[in-house]
């Protein structure tokens, strides 16, 4: 070796040296000074090492509450001295704040959930809080004896689920899972699971620390969930069915009076029926609060307007009249959850309708405040019914009651539209008031305060409703629906609509998918709940599988139109709630495909 690379290398070693220990070395230019140079610097870096172990192993006992030690400061002062410095300053503010060992226990044996630590191979807990007992039924002391006692309270049909998830955790260095237990008075428990693994300075596994928590009441509200949507879409299909037939029939001019009167009946009682389905799902959505609130523009008037007209014809049956009163200095366009603020004036105005035996029932809508961008809106339902003893009118209000076990009996339901009304009101920032006396009627009133929106987009929107279906001729369409009665249904209602339109079908996603790949298609009525495949599924193939651009309409269920946001990512533009309307369908066709 030369002396200009010997030179270089002392150098190197000595502005090291210099800069990280603030040490005077050798002076000589050697290869011995070199050596010298270069043990040094191994064995500061060594030191270092260590230094940061220390910290390490404190920081891990303060982290378990043991603040008794300290980490050690060295002569060099240096920035790994500075950050012991500061968590030493740290700790001391702990410990003079009375936090102890003792005081993160307590705050462990607190907690609902089960927290633990075992040694390295899971075989034995060495810690594990009180409550291990209201969880498992197993003390803490049968706990840390033996561990199997926990393992023995596991559903039978989980253990080779949980078995594979403990062998994720040594492979994957941590782990988390739901599964069941059952307890010794055989209650079934849903628990989630979650543990790591701790590693010692030499990147062995130290010990296992995981936690318990019990998830039951969620589980059992999701079961619930599912149960009821899964019921109400089994009840809605042959009622949609026999809607849409029914809606067929009553156009049909080769009916008799006596026949025509039948048709109704059924219509009526139908709906009826649908309206009891939605309202018990409705109930248990908002309940579980699963309910948000969509904006979008719409005309107010209209919309109220709509539900009076649908009610009217079960009104006039029993000698009632509806009556509606809008301002006059007011488009009535706004922006809010037209859905939802229907579902609340068709509950009061149902309601009024039900408990008027003949008389008058009035939906008068006041402006109480105005701006340049909100109104703030007084909406009333007065009745000439048979009114509300006052000692009744806090109890209406709560789920399934009635003002008394008679109201049942004469006027049927089950006393959940006003308790839906209500939830329903708080998501608006509002709240129903009533005014009643018993034999005098009742006054339902409530305030809405909403964005106003520009009327140019509500004469926009008016227009399509008066749109002609002569625009629809020789449209191809594909119907994705898997019940028989309903594509029957489906195909009648577009046919009465425009009979140039060309209806092809598919009972699944993956016909549709084919189908797709034969014909040209001008729009998709794809229904959501498919076998096989679901419109979901469909619908997101459609857009990045064939890269079709092509307009798809869900037909859904009155219980997932909460799903717009979904509808909207697997690449669905619009959706109508079943039963389908002849006038919403055509409206809506007439909107996507109409070219006049």
């Amino acid at each position: 070796m030369d002396q200009t690379t010997v030179d270089k290398i002392l150098a190197i070693a000595r502005e090291l040296n210099a800069d990280d220990y603030r040490k005077p070395l050798t002076t000589g230019n050697t290869l011995n000074d070199v050596l010298v140079e270069l043990n040094y610097l191994k064995k500061q870096h060594q030191h270092d090492k260590d230094r940061i172990a220390t910290i390490i192993n404190h920081v891990t006992d303060y982290s378990i509450a043991d603040f008794e030690k300290r980490i050690p400061i060295s002569e060099a002062r240096d920035e790994i001295d500075v950050i012991s410095m500061g968590i030493n300053t740290f700790i001391e503010e702990l410990s003079s704040t009375t936090v102890s060992k003792e005081y993160f226990d307590a705050l462990l044996q607190s907690l609902s959930e089960v927290v633990w630590s075992a040694n390295a191979n899971l075989s034995k807990f060495t810690y594990i809080n009180s409550a291990v007992k209201e969880m498992f039924d197993v003390s803490v002391q049968e706990a840390l004896i033996n561990k199997d006692k926990l393992e023995e309270r596991t559903y039978p049909e989980d253990i080779a689920y949980v078995q594979i998830q403990q062998k994720a955790l040594f492979a994957k260095g941590a782990c988390s899972y739901l599964y069941r237990i059952v307890t010794p008075g055989l209650n079934i428990k849903w628990l989630y699971a979650r543990a790591h693994l701790v590693y010692n300075e030499e990147g062995a596994i130290e010990r296992i620390d995981g936690v318990y928590g019990d998830i039951t009441k969620f589980k059992e509200a999701e079961q619930k969930e599912q149960f009821l949507a899964s019921m109400s879409h089994e009840l809605r299909t042959p009622l949609n069915s026999i809607i849409g037939l029914m809606n067929l029939l009553a156009k049909s001019q080769d009916l008799s009076a006596k026949h025509s009167k039948y048709v109704e009946i059924v219509r009526l009682n139908s709906k009826n029926l649908m309206g009891l389905i939605n309202n018990l799902l409705d109930f248990s959505r908002i309940k579980s609060g699963q309910v948000e609130l969509e904006e979008q523009a719409f005309n107010l008037k209209s919309e109220l307007k709509a539900v009076v007209d649908s009610l009217s014809y079960t009104a006039q049956q029993k000698g009632v009249c509806v009556t509606f009163k809008f301002p006059n200095s007011f488009h009535g366009m706004v922006i809010s959850d037209s859905t939802r603020i229907n579902q609340i004036v068709m509950n009061l105005l149902s309601n009024a309708i039900k408990f008027t035996p003949a008389g008058n029932v009035l939906l008068s809508v006041a402006i109480v405040d105005e701006t340049t961008k909100e109104i703030t809106l007084l909406v009333q339902v007065k009745d000439d019914g048979v009114g509300i003893p006052r000692n009744k009118q806090k109890d209406i209000f709560d789920a399934f009651a009635q003002a008394n076990a008679d109201i049942t009996r004469v006027f049927g339901g089950t006393g959940l539209g006003l308790s839906i009304v209500k939830r329903l009101l708080k998501l608006f920032n509002s709240e129903i008031k009533l005014e009643s006396e018993e034999g005098k009627g009742a006054l339902f009133s409530f305030e809405l305060t909403l964005p106003k929106a520009i009327k140019d987009v509500a004469e926009k929107k008016e227009i399509v409703g008066g749109a002609p279906a002569n625009t629809l001729a020789n449209k191809r369409l594909l119907l994705v629906e898997d019940n028989a009665f309903n594509r029957m249904v489906a195909i009648d209602t577009i046919t009465d609509i425009n009979s140039s339109i060309i209806v092809d079908t598919a009972d699944n996603g993956i016909v549709a998918l084919e189908r797709l790949q034969q014909y040209p298609y001008d729009l998709i009525l794809m229904d959501i709940n498919l076998p096989e495949m679901d419109g979901y599924t469909a619908s997101q193939k459609i857009r990045e599988e064939l890269k079709l651009n092509t307009p798809i309409v869900a037909m859904t269920a009155y219980g997932l139109l909460e799903n717009a946001d979904k509808f909207a990512e697997n690449g669905i533009n619009h959706y109508l709630s079943k039963p389908i309307v002849e006038e919403q369908l055509r409206d809506k066709l007439v909107e996507l495909l109409g070219e006049g």
